[in-house]
């Protein structure tokens, strides 16, 4: 079978069926721009996993399909994506977390970070990654659908996908807060928090204050919502990224 060049895998992966119908016809301008930018974030992504853009490409289009089954109804079925990669509000230690109001025992501490590290493990190899690139292929891939850099057959338009710090939520950390970690308790409960702020879509973006449990100011940032629950810290709020500048004056 003759191999498909990379430009039709990202058309058919994430331009949709009704730009395909014409890949033979015109192409519009805007069409155009937008697959050549797509190419380039690409590109960027695959460069920075170490790997051909032919497979970054081939990763993106299955992680289209996780994300198209966690948008769509109920009764949807996918049987390319295995059924016991869970979102991670289903996952069951997750969902019985919230009941934990004070602390978690050291054994439900281990459970739950054994389930959640076992869903990742199992969304990677649906994926073709291994655990370590898991996170930072998630991380960025999120972020090229913010800037509308990555526009998928799930999406209507850049803003509805694209939730830029709409909200501002404030966080008192049980205990000290770290710099970029926090515990188990404090991640979970922060993460109730921030997903009643979810404003649709596959990424809510918002501005989170944490303060240390005597109320002193620890710092700002912008934290990142996907549409299941999982949360992960993107950057001080006033900082392009979090390595040049980790915490707001």
């Amino acid at each position: 079978m003759k191999k498909l060049p990379l430009s039709a895998c990202i058309l058919a992966a994430l331009l949709g069926h009704s730009t395909l119908a014409h890949a033979n016809s015109q192409i519009s301008d805007q069409a155009m721009a937008e697959f050549k930018e797509m190419r380039v974030a690409f590109d960027e992504g695959a460069n920075a996993l170490g790997m051909s853009a032919e497979r970054y490409a081939d990763v993106a289009q299955k992680y289209e399909r996780f994300m198209t089954k966690l948008a769509a109804p109920a009764g949807y079925h996918d049987s390319e994506v295995p059924d016991d990669i869970l979102p991670f509000n289903q996952i069951p230690a997750v969902q019985e977390a919230k009941y934990h109001a004070d602390g978690y025992s050291p054994e439900f501490e281990q459970r739950l970070r054994a389930e959640i590290n076992q869903n990742d493990a199992r969304l990677a190899t649906y994926l073709g990654l291994t655990t370590e690139q898991l996170h930072p292929f998630v991380k960025q891939y999120a972020q090229f659908v913010m800037d509308g850099r990555v526009m998928s057959d799930n999406m209507m338009g850049k803003g509805n996908f694209s939730i830029k710090a709409m909200e501002r939520f404030e966080y008192v950390c049980r205990s000290e807060c770290g710099s970029f970690g926090m515990t188990s308790l404090d991640y979970l409960h922060l993460r109730e928090g921030l997903r009643a702020l979810h404003s649709g879509g596959y990424y809510t973006d918002v501005k989170v204050v944490t303060r240390n449990r005597d109320g002193s100011y620890h710092d700002t940032a912008i934290w990142r919502v996907r549409m299941d629950g999982r949360i992960w810290r993107e950057r001080a709020a006033n900082c392009d990224n979090e390595i040049s500048c980790h915490q707001e004056p």
